[in-house]
Formats: structure tokens, sequence, C-alpha cells
């Protein structure tokens, strides 16, 4: 059962709870670089019992060991419609059927950096992801980031060295918003003068080691948006540094960003920014 009490309703997660999410997330010891995922994973649980208190019942999972399971069972290719029946045997006197639903999405979109499910009373201004029927690979092969090809054929366009994240505001006049959720990496809103960058290259960088357990199609995408992270924050630039300071609260900042090293400078690892 539920209890009144949740550690998911924490505003920030404990050095326990951070060891155990780094454990069984990302099979690691270390917690430092990660803890601007630990801010988005507590805003990110809040927001999920928030959510569940609109249907008049609390959220059904009360630990951070409970949904870590869930992101087990994803991980593990189980299928949904099995999650979401053993959810329904442990939780279904306390949680209505839309709750048990939202738990789902939650774990997998903590697993993935990806909005997924109803966001209830916000507008996201894109299009609703959402994972109903077989394992986590069904779900992946629909969302548009990880089909593969670019929207705009650019191979063999060469950038300026100077390219980069500050100066496509400084130049190019856009309002750069960076952004946790990795379908809107280089989302292009002309008519806004507005692109979002993802920008959580640790968070992508463990899952670069653990690519065994992902499709192909997130491996990718993942060494793809690294090697645009490693353009648009060229390591060493002190501008970009300082541009990336300003931008955001200090603590949801991932500084493993402004560290990967040289990128291959093609606009091909843009896709339809460049056009």
């Amino acid at each position: 059962m539920a209890q009144e009490s949740s550690e998911l309703r924490e505003l920030s997660l404990s050095l326990d709870a951070q060891r155990l999410v780094a454990e069984r997330l990302f099979g690691s010891s270390r917690t430092h670089d990660l803890r601007p995922y630990f801010r988005y994973y507590s805003r990110q649980c809040n927001q999920m019992a928030s959510i569940a208190m609109t249907y008049g019942k609390p959220f059904p999972l009360a630990t951070h060991a409970q949904l870590l399971s869930i992101i087990g069972d994803i991980r593990r290719h189980v299928q949904h419609a099995d999650i979401l029946r053993q959810l329904t045997e442990d939780y279904g006197t306390v949680a209505s059927p839309e709750v048990l639903q939202n738990s789902i999405d939650l774990a997998l979109r903590l697993l993935l950096m990806l909005d997924v499910g109803v966001f209830h009373n916000v507008y996201t201004g894109r299009g609703l992801m959402t994972w109903t029927a077989g394992a986590v690979e069904d779900f992946i092969s629909t969302v548009p980031l990880f089909l593969g090809q670019p929207e705009i054929p650019c191979d063999g366009v060469k950038l300026e060295s100077s390219f980069n994240v500050r100066n496509i505001e400084q130049i190019a006049g856009f309002d750069v918003q960076l952004t946790t959720n990795l379908a809107d990496h280089l989302l292009l809103r002309e008519d806004l003068k507005v692109v979002t960058i993802y920008h959580h290259a640790a968070f992508l960088q463990y899952h670069k080691e653990l690519n065994a357990v992902f499709p192909a199609g997130f491996v990718e995408e993942t060494l793809q948006t690294l090697q645009t992270i490693a353009l648009l924050f060229p390591k060493g630039v002190k501008e970009v540094e300082r541009w990336y300071r300003r931008k955001h609260d200090v603590e949801e900042l991932d500084f493993a960003s402004l560290k990967l090293g040289p990128a291959v400078r093609q606009a091909s690892n843009l896709g339809a920014m460049v056009a």
C-alpha cells in the first residue's frame, strides 16, 4: 500500500538516495557529476505526485526503490502490459488506472530523459509521447528523434570555429533555451527565433557506457547528441562557459558539457538547425 510519507515528494535527494539511483540506473557509485540529473529526478517525482492528487488518491509509489524497480523492469524489456498488471496487483486498491499509468510514464521519463506521458494543465508545445504497449524498444521506435535521418541534407558542410551556443544568441539572434527533454534537442522555432538545446552530457555518457540495454536507435542518437553538445559547448572557451553559467541556476547546469573535447565540425551534426 502507498505510504503517506513518500520519499518521492522530497525536494532533493539524500546522499543515500543519490547513491541508490546512481547504482541502479547507471551502475556507478559516483554521484558528483550526476547532480543536475538528480535535480531533474526530484522535480519529475514531485510533479507526478502532484498530478496523482488531482485524482483524489495518493501516488502509489512511496520509495525510490519501488520506482527503480519499475525502471529495472523496463530495462529488462518487460512488456508494458505485464508492468501495468503487476502495479495493479500491488497498488490497484489505492490508485486509479490513470495514476498507475503515470507511474510507468515517470519511470520511463527518468530512464530516458524524455517527456513521456500526459502533462495535465501544462502546454508543452510538442506532440504527446506515450507508451501503452510492447517493450521499451517498441516505444522508442515511435519517437521521431530515434528514426535516424536528418530532415535536411547537409553532409560536407563545414562550420566555422566561432560556431558555438553563445554566438547563436549573440550573432544569429536566436534565444537559446536549455532543455531537459532529449526529444527537444536542437528544436528550432523560427517564428519565435528560439532554439532549444539539451545539455545533460553526463547522463548521455553513462548511457553510452550501458548501450547494450537500449535499441540501436537510442545508442546512435546518444552518440550524435554528444557530438552536437561538444560542438556547441567547445572545451576551454571562456565566453561559452560564462554564457552557460548565466543561463540557468548553477545547480541545474551539467558542466560535463564543457569538457567533451574537440567535436567534428560538420553541419550534419546539427540536422535541421542549419537550414
